[in-house]
């Protein structure tokens, strides 16, 4: 898999001094839900001992990444999401045809 990380996920990464981060899937659990997995990323190494990543080397930072996780053409774009004041990292274009 390839991973392509924004400028702005860079600068953010950047501006809080990481240099890991960490994208797994959780289960949306709502009332009118897919249940479908979503990806969830987050700074440092993983929290859940209980899956299994990969380990890759991008641009400077280790990227923990679940192994169950498809992407379209292989590819995990790494950016930036902005809600009002706060900014998170999200990974992009998930491929649940191969879920």
């Amino acid at each position: 898999m390839k991973i392509v990380i924004s400028d702005d996920a860079k600068k953010f990464l950047e501006d809080k001094n990481v240099d890991e981060f960490t994208i797994e899937s959780y289960q949306a659990k709502a009332c009118c839900g897919s249940g479908m997995p979503l990806p969830s990323v987050y700074v440092g190494a993983p929290k859940h001992a209980s899956k299994n990543y990969n380990v890759y080397e991008v641009d400077g930072y280790k990227i923990y990444a679940e192994n169950v996780l498809k992407f379209k053409n292989d590819i995990c774009h790494v950016e930036i999401e902005k809600y009002l004041f706060a900014k998170n990292l999200t990974a992009q274009f998930l491929d649940y045809s191969e879920m």
